[in-house]
Order: C-alpha cells, then structure tokens, then sequence
C-alpha cells in the first residue's frame, strides 16, 4: 500500500511539473490588444475546506473567473500563499517537510498539501492565497518580471488586492 501511495505522490508530481513545455521559436503573430494581467482578491482557505486525498494529501479548489480558455491555452496562473505578516510567496514550494503545489484549468485552481516524506500531513487550516493570471501578451510586454515575488509582480502590472 505505502508504495502505490509513493508511485501516486510522483505520478502528481510528474503531471504537476511535466505539463510545462518551453514554447518554440516561430513567425511572429498579429499584434493582439495591450497585454493584462488580473489579481483575484484574498481567498482564504479555512480548515473545514481542505479535503484529505489518501491519507497522504490535503486539497482544495478555489474559483477563478479570470482563468479564461485564452489562459489555459497561452496565459500564465500564479498563486501565492500569505505568511501571515501581509506579504506573499509563490507557490509551489517546499518548507521543512510540507510541500505545496497547485494545478489549474479553465475556472479554477487546485491547490495540494503533502509531507516529502509521504506521511499524513496535518489539516492546514486557515490559510490565504492570491491567484494571479496574466495573458500571453502581458508576458512578452514584461519579460524580466520575477514572477516569484509578489511585490514585483504587483508593481509591474499594477495590480489591486
């Protein structure tokens, strides 16, 4: 058992990590309208709205309108968790043994809970995250971005929390 459990947690990696493919050089398009990026408010996660999967992962979706078939197809979606002290950080992420990541699709975003070790992780309660998306567009329009800090993000494309 605790082995088919192992083969799930890095089969969820795999598909979580492996669905990432670098884009290929080609003609240029046609000039679409001025890039966007859109920020949905706090969405805070309480403990009665995570769901143990396996024994082995916590999860949770969040709704997102501004998660479009155009940001699905060419866009980017970034969440970040808050710490706590009114900053944010990007996911996914590893500290001590709880690892965070997230998936996404047309409307909504996924986000799961595990221990590196595979064992049960505690119920992680109440917790808040932004989901940021950001058209295709918008990310040629700003290519230095450091999408893994929310501030720069924030700054760059203007965001409203």
């Amino acid at each position: 058992m605790k082995k088919s459990i192992i083969l799930g947690v890095f089969a969820m990696t795999a598909l979580t990590f492996g669905a990432c493919t670098k884009a290929k050089d080609g003609a240029p398009g046609a000039q679409g309208p001025e890039g966007n990026a859109n920020v949905i408010g706090s969405n805070t996660v309480t403990a009665s709205n995570w769901t143990l999967n396996s024994g082995v992962m916590y999860s949770t979706t969040l709704t997102s309108s501004n998660i479009t078939q155009a940001i699905v197809d060419k866009g980017v979606v970034l969440v970040y968790e808050g710490d706590g002290s009114g900053g944010y950080f990007a996911l996914p992420y590893t500290f001590g043994m709880e690892s965070s990541t997230f998936d996404f699709d047309l409307g909504f975003v996924n986000i799961y809970i595990t221990n590196t070790d595979v064992s049960t992780p505690s119920n992680p309660g109440s917790r808040t995250f932004r989901i940021v998306t950001i058209s295709s567009r918008a990310m040629t329009t700003h290519p230095d971005v450091d999408f893994k800090n929310y501030i720069s993000v924030k700054k760059v494309f203007n965001l409203k929390d």
